[in-house]
């Protein structure tokens, strides 16, 4: 069976939110409402979803 895994983004209005998958399991999400400013926000969501989820550490070993 092909594993997929799906990094999600949302970046409308104030709202900035990631989500992980793997095949149709949530692994991870978070949101964070504010003032813009998504492009500085994004990454480091992304970097702490990894690092707090185990289940998607070998994809953080690769970064």
């Amino acid at each position: 069976m092909t594993t997929i895994k799906t990094l999600a983004l949302d970046t409308v209005f104030e709202q900035c939110s990631v989500a992980f998958l793997n095949n149709d399991e949530l692994i991870g999400e978070t949101t964070i409402l504010g003032n813009r400013g998504q492009t500085e926000t994004i990454l480091p969501m992304i970097d702490e979803l990894l690092k707090t989820h185990k289940k998607l550490s070998p994809i953080h070993q690769r970064m």
